[in-house]
């Protein structure tokens, strides 16, 4: 079962920074983005802040999903799997050297 989770954790490592080059590879996390409208009464320029999640590569505030980014992600996918690999590697340690005599 460790087995297991480790291999999902570690193969989920790599897709935060699939997400972030796909999503722009902007290096912090935005919550929104500026768009330019044109008033269809008087032909001018608007610009107007929409909501729109844009993944960093690191975050940039703590409200909403700005505290999320790539690194961090990669950083808890890669430590989930190495303390999985090292329970597993210490209870296979375990029972190997419980039947050698003392």
């Amino acid at each position: 079962m460790i087995r297991i989770l480790r291999m999902i954790s570690l193969s989920l490592a790599p897709l935060p920074l699939v997400w972030w080059l796909i999503d722009g590879a902007e290096i912090f996390t935005k919550s929104k983005r500026l768009v330019e409208e044109v008033d269809p009464l008087f032909g001018t320029k608007v610009q107007k802040w929409v909501d729109d999640f844009t993944l960093g590569l690191l975050p940039s505030g703590t409200s909403g999903l700005e505290w999320l980014g790539a690194l961090p992600l990669m950083g808890f996918f890669l430590g989930v799997g190495l303390i999985l690999w090292f329970i597993e590697r210490k209870s296979r340690d375990v029972s190997q050297n419980a039947g050698a005599p003392k």
